[in-house]
Parts: structure tokens; sequence; C-alpha cells
């Protein structure tokens, strides 16, 4: 059984559920409160501990301020399927400033755009794991499952502003500001 520790942390980008095992930040949502998340956790002992998150937590807020450019917690995918693991570790690859797009990242290790797509709107550990810099592969903004505001709001910060394009999540169906 692994014990997970969660605590909510606020930000420029709204409210985050952050989560962590002993190897390391394990989920982050963007949509706090819906704990939809908790199912994949199913077999692990939750507890609240907002001490146990902060590190993870300060470090997101202070990239979200432009003051940092890397993270240097330890992300653990252990509940992310073996596909999505090889997926989402490549795309750690993609440094801070530099977008992808998904039949790039797709080409890297050796599938499809579809399936990498599909990794990618799932990756539990949004921010940290940057899916926010793959796009679609004309350029344009393509889909972030914690809704393409943020998406713009996350590639601002890296200096990737106003790319046009993008289509609602499943996962956030919201009016997407702009």
């Amino acid at each position: 059984m692994r014990e997970v520790s969660y605590g909510l942390a606020r930000t420029t980008l709204g409210d985050l559920f952050v989560a962590s095992t002993e190897r390391g930040v394990c989920m982050i949502d963007l949509e706090p409160y819906s704990l939809r998340w908790m199912d994949h956790l199913t077999g692990s002992t939750i507890r609240r501990d907002h001490k146990a998150v902060e590190p993870v937590t300060e470090q997101v807020v202070a990239y979200l301020a432009g003051q940092l450019r890397s993270f240097t917690c330890e992300v653990d995918l252990t509940f992310a399927s073996a596909y999505a693991q090889r997926v989402l570790n490549e795309l750690r690859n993609v440094p801070f400033g530099e977008v992808t797009s998904y039949g790039e990242l797709a080409a890297r290790i050796k599938s499809s755009p579809r399936a990498v797509g599909g990794a990618v709107g799932r990756n539990p550990v949004p921010i940290i794991v940057p899916c926010h810099r793959v796009l679609a592969g004309d350029g344009s903004l393509g889909g972030f499952s914690g809704g393409l505001h943020r998406k713009r709001a996350l590639l601002a910060i890296e200096g990737h502003g106003d790319l046009p394009g993008g289509w609602s999540s499943a996962r956030a169906p919201e009016v997407e500001r702009v």
C-alpha cells in the first residue's frame, strides 16, 4: 500500500490539488475539489498534509511568477500507464521556452500522434511535466485538459503569447476565457 499526501494551493491559475508519494509529486489537478484523481489512487493510504506538498507548491508558485524555469522536485509517474510514462518522460525533455507538437513527440518515441495526444491529455502532473508545451501540428494551440486559458497563461510565461486555435477539453468543458 502506498501513502499519498495531498494539499491545496492557491495560484494565479486558480486552486491546485497537489499530491505526492515518497517518490515525488504524483498529481497536480488544475480543477481541484473534483477529487477525480482519487480513483487513480485505489489501494493507497491518502492523507491531507499541506506541509508534505509545500516544496512542490512553492516551486509551482515561483514558476507561475516567472521566477523559476525548471523544477527540482522529484516526479512519481507510477499511477500512469507504462505507455503514458514513456510519453511523459520524453515530454520532460522539452525545455522551458520551447514547444513541440504531438507528431514530433510521437516520432521521438516511435508512436502515433493520436496515442501521444491521449497520454499527454491524461498527464497527472501538468506544469511540472510540461504538457502545455505540446502544440498541434500546424503550430496552433491544440488542447489542454486544464482549459485553454491556462495553457495560454503557461505559454505566455515562457514567451509564447497569442498562439492561434485550440480546442476544448472533455476534462475542462467550461467556456474558454481569452
